[in-house]
């Protein structure tokens, strides 16, 4: 790694899932409360899907953060992109946002 870069997790995510490909969604414009658990379970209850999701804070001037979901298999990835993009699903905030 060169002077500026830094890990963010690849070395775990080598360890728990290796030679696996992996489905990547991002997510902007979360709570600031909010934590990964809380996404994995919003998942596992509404569509039924276990996945793997990372909470990262928004960037400079955002107020916001932001999670990385993780998926195992190209099913489980369609499935969630249907069930994120249903236009019958409407997804708000607890407190009104």
């Amino acid at each position: 790694m060169s002077g500026d870069d830094i890990d963010l997790g690849s070395d775990l995510l080598e360890r728990t899932h290796p030679k696996k490909t992996l489905y990547f969604f991002h997510i902007e414009n979360l709570e600031m409360d909010i934590s990964a658990f809380d996404v994995m379970d919003f998942i596992f209850e509404k569509a039924s899907l276990t996945c793997l999701a990372f909470i990262c804070p928004g960037l400079l001037g955002e107020f916001y953060p932001r999670a990385t979901i993780l998926v195992e298999t190209e099913d489980e990835a369609n499935k969630l992109y249907e069930f994120l993009h249903d236009s019958s699903h409407f997804i708000t905030s607890s407190v009104g946002r």
